[in-house]
């Protein structure tokens, strides 16, 4: 669930196998559905990878994302973040870093 300072909140919703790799996809993708939901659909996100990646005995969730109505506008965004606690969190907050610029040009023109 992502939420807005004025109460607002979205929920983004997937479905995959029940693995790691299968959780940490539905954590980003309904991430992705939330952030395309809080800002009116005014963009068009879609996964295109998550990995959990062991770096000098750190682990790291790396997302890709396509951003874009039409492939050949398509803008590729990655995000990353440290492992915390729970992967599944991790991959929904590398969504977020992702794409932070991406919603900074769209946000200023929700309704207040």
């Amino acid at each position: 669930m992502l939420g807005w300072p004025d109460g607002d909140e979205f929920v983004g919703t997937a479905q995959a196998e029940d693995t790691q790799t299968g959780r940490l996809w539905c954590a980003a993708e309904a991430t992705a559905r939330a952030l395309e939901q809080s800002v009116n659909h005014k963009i068009a996100l879609r996964v295109t990878g998550v990995r959990a990646i062991l770096e000098a005995e750190t682990w790291i969730i790396v997302v890709t994302l396509l951003s874009g109505r039409a492939l050949s506008e398509a803008q590729e965004l990655v995000g990353s973040c440290l492992v915390g606690e729970r992967s599944e969190r991790s991959a929904a907050l590398s969504v977020l870093k992702a794409t932070n610029r991406l919603m900074s040009k769209v946000i200023s023109s929700r309704p207040s």
